[in-house]
């Protein structure tokens, strides 16, 4: 005939580390339990602080375009006092301010294009 095996009893992963044979007593037991649960709570509280604060990645991004956007305007705008102190850099220089001179172009000419296209919009609309 079928016999039934005995029910194991539940698996408690607490009192598992505080005593791997099974052999903690109750009190420990619980106190243990309620200083788990005291630093899960900590833990969760600065989990979501630092979740508020968020990870600084953003301003890090930022920061870096500012400073190389910086840089490059420095160059721009000091050329002739960096070609007067090195006068190997003068090809450099002038190229990178040609360079910026085109792009400049280039922008403005394409805001010229998107003031016409929103005029002919607006203008056919109105």
């Amino acid at each position: 005939a079928y016999q039934a095996k005995p029910e194991m009893p539940a698996r408690d992963p607490l009192r598992e580390k505080i005593d791997p044979r099974g052999k903690g007593k109750p009190a420990d037991v619980e106190k243990n339990r309620k200083t788990m649960m005291r630093k899960h709570s900590r833990r969760a509280r600065k989990r979501v602080a630092k979740d508020k604060r968020g990870n600084g990645l953003f301003l890090t991004g930022f920061l870096l375009v500012v400073i190389v956007a910086s840089v490059m305007t420095a160059l721009y705008l000091l050329g002739d006092e960096i070609i007067a102190a090195s006068p190997e850099s003068e090809r450099a220089i002038t190229d990178y301010r040609a360079r910026i001179d085109e792009l400049r172009v280039s922008v403005a000419g394409m805001i010229d294009q998107a003031r016409e296209f929103f005029a002919e919009l607006l203008g056919s609309d109105g």
